[in-house]
């Protein structure tokens, strides 16, 4: 049934323009899409694309092939290699899915104040863009997977950030210190960031609930936590580098996860993780340098009730 009324639907968009893609609202045979684009015969009927390839395919589009299509509200594309480059995306986006996303950056004219989402999940991004870019309406960043990233961009602009996932960008190297001061991020993913040796000095994060260091294996020293942060749940800093927590720590009261496992660098924990009464799950297993004596305080201290060392 699901299928059958799915057909019917593109019948309905397809006969709104039979033989003219570029004036139909939505698009997402391959062909047309590569047709439209590639002769520059897009209109502003056009509100959403999805072109999902299995195999990367390189599209001779030019780099203004986007120009005409003011209304384009969701692009979704996978694989799609463009050697000639792109100068415009539409302002109107709200959903940009991109995988493989094959440019160094986002084009220097896009200002998408609409956009809610931006995943550009194992693309060749060095850069998502310079300066500050107002973005009110961001929800969530991806960039998983983007090899090439070395720094994230200055997120002064995108204060409705609630996502921001960088799992496995092995060589970024450089968090712009913005990031410690977005009051609505609920997510922040950096496990797998293999070359980032820094953290903003101090993270003011009053929604955050989950931060992922897990094996950022050369960051030494994590954030003072600073303001109300009851919020955070889970704290992730497993095979980091980390020699101590801050004292600061005393503040995350709502922490129920907190992972310290083959932090074989870590020396001590401040007296103040005791203010942590939430905490359920702890793991400090590969531990090599805390000593057996404190390990069993801690086991004492959160080892009962609901929870325990693991």
């Amino acid at each position: 049934m699901h299928d059958l009324l799915q057909e019917m639907g593109w019948e309905i968009v397809r006969e709104q323009s039979p033989d003219e893609p570029g004036k139909r609202s939505r698009l997402w045979s391959h062909d047309d899409i590569n047709n439209v684009l590639k002769k520059n015969d897009g209109t502003d009927s056009i509100q959403g694309m999805v072109m999902e390839l299995t195999k990367l395919q390189v599209a001779h589009w030019k780099p203004e092939a986007f120009s005409n299509l003011s209304q384009l509200g969701l692009l979704h594309i996978r694989n799609v290699d463009l050697p000639k480059g792109l100068t415009c995306l539409s302002n109107s986006l709200r959903l940009l899915k991109w995988t493989g996303y094959p440019l160094r950056s986002l084009p220097k004219l896009f200002e998408a104040d609409k956009l809610i989402e931006l995943n550009l999940c194992h693309s060749n991004v060095k850069q998502l863009w310079k300066g500050t870019k107002n973005f009110d309406k961001l929800k969530f960043i991806k960039l998983c997977h983007s090899q090439k990233i070395v720094e994230t961009p200055d997120l002064t602009g995108v204060q409705n950030l609630e996502t921001l996932d960088l799992e496995g960008c092995f060589h970024l190297v450089r968090i712009h210190q913005s990031l410690g001061f977005l009051k609505k991020l609920i997510v922040l993913n950096l496990k797998d960031c293999k070359s980032l040796k820094s953290l903003p000095s101090r993270i003011e994060m009053e929604s955050l609930e989950t931060l992922i260091l897990s094996n950022c294996s050369k960051v030494k020293k994590i954030p003072e936590f600073v303001g109300n942060m009851e919020r955070l749940l889970v704290l992730c800093l497993d095979e980091t580098a980390i020699e101590e927590l801050p004292v600061s720590i005393e503040r995350l009261t709502g922490l129920v996860t907190l992972n310290l496992s083959n932090c074989r660098n870590l020396v001590c924990l401040p007296r103040t993780i005791n203010k942590l009464k939430s905490v359920e799950n702890l793991n400090l297993s590969g531990c090599l340098k805390l000593g057996k004596l404190l390990v069993s305080v801690c086991v004492c201290v959160w080892g009962g009730g609901g929870g325990g060392l693991f």
